[in-house]
């Protein structure tokens, strides 16, 4: 039967891991390349949609501030991501 204290000790280690995958260099490959790519170009048409239908100020800032932010994710998203 496993015991409190294995139970603490898997989850610290599931912890590691996934700061270790957090934190660590992911380079785009030349298969998924394709996806960031479409990533940035999503971003980038809705970030001018924005920039030209909203008028300037702190509101705007965040809003295209949050799109960098989501863009950064998504990327993110497709290099942490498994090889297949």
């Amino acid at each position: 039967m496993r015991t409190p204290e294995d139970v603490a000790n898997d989850k610290r280690q599931a912890a590691v891991v996934d700061l270790q995958t957090r934190f660590s260099f992911h380079p785009a490959d030349k298969t998924r390349g394709h996806e960031h790519s479409q990533v940035r170009e999503v971003h980038y048409q809705t970030a001018l949609q924005m920039f030209l239908l909203l008028p300037d100020g702190r509101e705007k800032s965040l809003v295209l501030t949050k799109l960098e932010e989501s863009m950064f994710w998504a990327n993110a998203a497709i290099a942490r991501a498994p090889q297949d």
